[in-house]
């Protein structure tokens, strides 16, 4: 079943928090622009191989995903993946 939301602001908090976790940003000292501190990267399959990244029996979707985001200052890895689960 599905109800439409009403209130936006629960999901927009969530996604700040999300984005605070996972980007790191720094302002240069001699100067104004912001720059970002961590690389981030979308894992599609492993080892260059054809493989399912979910394992065998995964459904292929365009709604799986696998981000990375890597923080180079702190040594810090963030992982975020969705399995797409039909349910009919």
């Amino acid at each position: 079943m599905r109800q439409p939301d009403t209130e936006i602001s629960p999901y927009m908090e969530a996604t700040k928090a999300l984005c605070k976790d996972m980007v790191k940003v720094f302002k240069k000292a001699n100067s104004d622009n912001i720059e970002f501190a961590s690389l981030a990267f979308q894992v599609k399959s492993l080892n260059k191989s054809k493989e399912a990244l979910f394992g065998e029996g995964s459904t292929e979707s365009s709604f799986n995903c696998c981000l990375v985001a890597v923080d180079p200052w702190r040594g810090h890895v963030s992982v975020i993946s969705k399995l797409m689960i039909p349910f009919w």
